[in-house]
């Protein structure tokens, strides 16, 4: 009985010392008392007393529970024994309470009794199993619910503190629908929503799926992947079935999903505002949003004032200057809501309203208060009124995402090169080849790339002007094998004639080629009817109504009304035979393999003239195990100054997609190749304005065989490739970029832990960036294929391993936000060079390399002393490392792979 007296009240002892706060000035001697495992130093107060419901206490030593005993307590006197009377004060205890001096019998002297009461032991806990359930599994806490106010002596009642839930992997959503009205946009390329709004999104780490209102609306049921929406339409937009669509925001917000207006979602106007079902929905969707719109309109705004300008995110690359656009008087209605943008009539508060809002459910922006167009002497210039970045970032809640970059790799920014093969038969007109012709590919292969090994380029000929059954000379294609030779050069397709148009060729287009085949100058056409048939072309249609059609063309329904834009006055460069889709991609390729090396193959199609294929044909480059790249024009300088002028990561067409690339070529810097050939020297300029204050876009040296055509074009080229070389960069190839572009639209996040995803489906893409993250670091012990990572802009980098199919990455606190976070492991830092298939055993590092020029790397390693540095086994130097930091360059040219190992010696 007297174990139990003891027990019983010993587990009174501990829950009070768990759940209650003690009074330092009463119990002076607990301040030194761990009392709660989970906050050592946590205090005791007053006892909250309560009835205990009768149960049989349950043994401690069968359920795991850790019993109170007496224990040690530092003083300054030394080490003393603590009793209860030390850790309850008498005054706590009731008049009828049991004192019991456990200090007699310790708790852990009656551990020798076990075996004699082990069978009242099991009947107690066999009570009390189930109360605790699935929580058996963690060790019970020991509570007390009163320790005075009852007649009897208190009894222990043994709650069970219930295990945490599993972590439940979850999908991190990235998608955002896109709603555009196809007729107003009749391409969805010229919508706001792709020309301006998609890059900075793209940043973010989110990706596009564009809807047409006029289509039923999307299902989004199980779309676990889809983020929110974002709509961008007139101000005096009428939305098509309006009911419909109302009703499917408000559920598609009520299930979770953020949702973003810019400008208008098409309720502010028309019938719509004269529907009482309709004004019912649109109240809904702004409540639902926190937002109140009563149908008032400030239409003449020459006395607007702004009463609220917050600059983290409006005025960014433009101020609110000159006549303001009108807008809905919208206010803020629900909780948590950000306004940044604040407009009223002078001396009128109750015309308040709220022009750039952000909340727990999206954001808002009036109509005319997001992006500023001006023209100035014919050209459009289009500059942001909000920061986009911020705007989206807050809208979105993008900061607990992480986003596959397509900027950087191994820690660097990435850099490639691209030639599209217009001019390669141009004849130069540099000086020193006055008394000789010499083609313009041949100027650009020993001036800009011979010299040049440290940095790859691919080169996409135009077929047609190599083959010498269409167009080509002798020295065409004598020049297209010696530049596929040089290991720095990756062969590439410009497509077999150069389609100009590619719409035109989507339905029908080799027939109706028919009709534009006399405007063709270069060599013979498809046609040699043209020749026989010469009356053809010149007799008018027969009264009859019936047009009399060459040999071998038949009229289709698809020929009605064919068009080609004013710029071009023939669908393709050359039609020596019928446009034919698999010649253009599938027999490109296949020409140029008798013009390279064997162990090289073409890799990348590089598109044609407006560059906007249709479906079919960027399905043939896939068919045909091409990547694709171009389109685009990205470009920011003083002509074009602003982040609008900056495109996105590419475009879908159907189910197929196109990588855009990531800079415009020297055709826009020279008025379409007709003046200021010395303009592409400007593209530094674009290069730096993509770089700071943050990094949107890789390095891309994008250009033409005609540089080489005159001494200003070469000179501007050249220059932008010095410049690249004095620049920290990973060189890559086009193909490579382009397979980092499809891992963007591809990859798929899977939360598996608070701060753990596990990364599928990335393609080429290599580097997870987490941005507002200098307080966090890789847990590499945690993490699975990761090789390194590094801080910049307040960002950072990971960089993984492309041998592993699944990485994993774990993040956890960086104390102090230390530059070069400790680890258990090496990591890189950043490196000139590819690296993975990544092995690190005891004081051996081994991985494989690939890239071009000095192979410059950094490393943390986690000991310091001298490392031996083995490129194929074969020693090729050693370093000195005092401060964790490895820095090294292995010796010169490794376009093929590689297997570097570093060993610590001591």
């Amino acid at each position: 009985m007297r174990k139990w007296r003891v027990l019983s009240f010993c587990c009174v002892v501990c829950c009070i010392l768990w759940q209650l706060p003690v009074i330092a000035q009463e119990a002076p001697s607990i301040q030194e008392v761990p009392v709660n495992a989970a906050d050592p130093d946590a205090v005791v107060s007053d006892p909250q007393v309560q009835e205990v419901k009768k149960e049989a206490p349950t043994p401690s030593a069968q359920q795991g529970i850790a019993t109170p005993q007496s224990k040690p307590v530092a003083t300054e006197q030394g080490e003393k024994d603590v009793d209860t009377k030390d850790i309850i004060p008498e005054d706590m205890m009731s008049d009828d309470t049991e004192k019991t001096d456990t200090s007699e019998t310790p708790v852990y002297a009656l551990e020798a009794e076990e075996d004699k009461e082990k069978q009242v032991e099991t009947e107690a806990s066999e009570q009390t199993e189930q109360h605790v359930e699935e929580a058996i599994k963690v060790p019970a806490v020991p509570t007390v619910e009163s320790v005075s106010g009852n007649k009897e002596k208190p009894k222990t009642s043994t709650l069970v503190k219930r295990a945490e839930k599993p972590y439940v992997p979850h999908p991190t959503p990235r998608t955002v629908i896109a709603l555009y009205d196809s007729k107003y946009a009749i391409k969805r390329e010229w919508s706001m929503l792709h020309m301006v709004a998609e890059m900075p999104l793209n940043h973010l780490g989110l990706v596009l799926e564009f809807h047409d209102v006029r289509d039923p609306v999307p299902d989004l049921a199980g779309r676990e992947d889809v983020r929110g929406i974002i709509s961008w339409l007139d101000r005096w937009y009428e939305l098509p079935n309006h009911k419909e669509w109302l009703e499917w925001a408000v559920n598609a917000m009520e299930g979770g999903k953020k949702f973003v207006v810019m400008n208008s979602f098409g309720m502010t106007t028309g019938e719509m505002r004269n529907e009482t079902e309709t004004v019912i929905l649109a109240g809904r969707f702004f409540e639902l949003m926190g937002l109140y719109y009563d149908g008032n309109w400030v239409s003449t705004t020459y006395d607007v004032i702004f009463t609220k300008k917050d600059r983290s995110v409006v005025e960014f690359e433009r101020e609110y200057k000159g006549i303001l656009e009108p807008y809905a008087m919208m206010r803020i209605s629900g909780k948590d809501m950000q306004s940044y943008l604040v407009a009223q009539k002078r001396d009128l508060p109750q015309t308040e309203s709220h022009l750039v809002v952000t909340g727990p459910r999206g954001g808002y922006v009036a109509d005319g208060y997001a992006v500023r167009f001006v023209t100035v002497e014919g050209k459009e210039i289009r500059q942001w009124l909000i920061d986009p970045f911020e705007f989206f970032r807050r809208a979105f809640q993008t900061d607990t995402l992480p986003k596959p970059d397509t900027t950087t790799m191994a820690g660097r920014r990435i850099y490639y090169s691209h030639i599209d093969g217009d001019g390669w038969n141009n004849i130069t007109q540099l000086e020193q080849y006055a008394k000789r012709p010499v083609i313009s590919a041949q100027v650009v292969m020993d001036y800009a790339i011979k010299p040049y090994d440290d940095l790859p380029v691919s080169v996409g000929p135009i077929t047609a002007e190599i083959d010498p059954a269409w167009v080509g000379l002798k020295a065409s294609s004598r020049v297209a094998e010696k530049l596929l030779a040089l290991p720095q050069v990756e062969a590439a397709s410009h497509t077999y004639t150069h389609p100009f148009y590619w719409k035109f060729f989507e339905k029908g287009g080799a027939e109706k080629e028919s009709r534009f085949l006399s405007n063709y100058v270069y060599g013979d056409t498809w046609q040699t009817i043209k020749k026989k048939n010469k009356q053809w072309f010149l007799t008018p249609k027969p009264e009859s109504g019936e047009e009399r059609l060459p040999e071998g063309i038949q009229k289709e329904e698809s020929d009605q009304g064919v068009d080609l834009p004013e710029e071009y006055t023939t669908p393709r460069a050359y039609a020596h035979e019928k446009f034919s889709l698999d010649k253009e991609i599938t027999g490109a390729a296949e020409y140029m393999k008798q013009l390279m090396p064997k162990d090289k193959k073409v890799e990348v199609l590089l598109w044609s003239g407006d560059t906007q294929p249709y479906e079919a044909a960027i399905a043939k480059t896939r068919e045909a195990g091409l990547r694709n790249l171009n389109g685009g024009d990205s470009r920011f300088d003083p002509e074009y100054p602003s982040y609008a002028w900056v495109t996105p990561m590419g475009r879908r067409v159907g189910k197929q997609l196109q990588i855009y690339s990531s800079n415009s070529n020297e055709n826009t810097y020279t008025e379409l190749w007709t003046d200021r050939f010395y303009g592409f020297r400007f593209l530094t300029e674009t290069f730096e304005n993509t770089e700071s204050p943050i990094r949107v876009k890789p390095m891309n040296l994008y250009y033409h065989m005609y540089s080489g055509e005159k001494q200003a074009s070469l000179y501007a080229l050249l220059k932008n490739i010095d410049y690249v070389r004095s620049h920290e960069v990973t060189p890559i190839t086009a193909s490579r970029y382009a397979a980092v572009g499809d891992g963007f639209f591809s990859t798929r996040l899977m939360q598996v832990g608070p701060q753990m995803w596990e990364v599928y489906d990335r393609d080429g893409l290599e580097t997870i960036r987490f941005d507002h993250a200098e307080d966090k670091q890789v847990d590499f012990t945690a993490s699975r294929g990761v090789v390194g990572q590094r801080y910049y802009q307040r960002s950072l980098y990971v960089y993984l391993d492309e041998s592993e199919k699944t990485p994993r990455i774990a993040l956890k606190e960086n104390p102090g936000k230390k530059e070069y976070a400790r680890a258990e492991k090496p990591y890189l830092i950043d490196s000139r060079w590819r690296i993975w298939n990544l092995k690190w055993e005891g004081r051996s590092l081994q991985f494989s390399v690939q890239g071009f020029g000095m192979g410059a790397m950094r490393w943390w390693v986690p000991e310091n002393g001298i490392y031996v540095l083995m490129l194929n086994e074969q020693e090729v130097g050693r370093a000195k490392v005092e401060d964790n930091i490895l820095q090294m360059e292995l010796p010169y040219n490794t376009v093929s792979d590689q297997l570097v190992t570093i060993k610590l010696l001591r």
